[in-house]
């Protein structure tokens, strides 16, 4: 039998308009029941509805839901009203998320004229940054695209210290970490260095909570970046066979 929807509406975005159904993700067609019997007869046992002060039967159709408020006072809610609240607030969660996702996605991959000016505009408030890594490392030469992959507005300016060294990076330094440089010509190494872009780049955000938790984000950042990047020859080796891996199974 076919699964009935527990609702059934329309998504309208500007000019479009879907329709929408909602269905429960289980069903309780092929459990077992049991129905509850009187020991000595054998009976059915059944519940009935009786009201509270006559003790009279009530029908289904003539009961209706309440809000206890005080002793013995109700504010009687109808079935409608509990179902607009809910489907209007259902909705609106479902509008708003789908609508960072897709603005996440229009500022990341498309850039039309009007995102170009505010990206212009944004890096003449915030400044243009340079990060520095060492291109010879994979881990680091993977872990910056999907890092850029996030920059929208073209804030970070990324340099290869192998193809392009830095006058004020030496190659012990590079050895440790990365380093970006600020507008003001100031260095920040490693983990600071991501904690001061995270929030200047509005496709890092959602990245916020997990570098600016007070005293706990710098606690376990440091010791966690510093670990990373003396094993970063580990790192891309395994990255280099899972690559290696994937491309030959495409290949079968």
């Amino acid at each position: 039998m076919a699964a009935r929807a527990n609702w059934k509406g329309f998504l309208r975005l500007s000019l479009v308009t879907c329709p929408v159904a909602l269905y429960p993700a289980t069903t309780d067609s092929e459990k077992i029941h049991f129905n509850q019997l009187n020991k000595k007869t054998g009976h059915r046992i059944k519940y009935l509805k009786v009201d509270a002060d006559t003790g009279k039967e009530v029908s289904s159709d003539e009961i209706i839901k309440g809000y206890k408020v005080d002793t013995d006072t109700y504010v009687e809610v109808s079935n409608n009203e509990l179902e607009s609240i809910a489907l209007e607030s259902a909705l609106l969660m479902g509008l708003f998320y789908f609508s960072i996702v897709m603005i996440m996605g229009h500022v990341s991959f498309v850039r039309p004229e009007w995102l170009t000016r505010l990206g212009a505009a944004w890096k003449r408030a915030m400044g243009e940054m340079e990060m520095i890594y060492d291109g010879r490392c994979g881990f680091c030469v993977r872990s910056m695209v999907w890092f850029l992959a996030f920059d929208g507005l073209g804030q970070i300016k990324t340099r290869n210290f192998r193809t392009d060294p830095s006058p004020i990076v030496s190659d012990a330094l590079m050895e440790k970490a990365l380093y970006l440089v600020l507008p003001d010509g100031r260095m920040l190494p490693g983990f600071e260095a991501y904690r001061y872009v995270v929030p200047r780049v509005p496709g890092l955000w959602w990245q916020v909570p997990m570098f600016y938790v007070p005293v706990l984000s710098r606690l376990l950042g440091h010791p966690l970046y510093n670990w990373i990047a003396s094993h970063r020859s580990l790192l891309s080796s395994m990255g280099s066979r899972g690559v290696a891996g994937a491309s030959q199974q495409q290949e079968r």
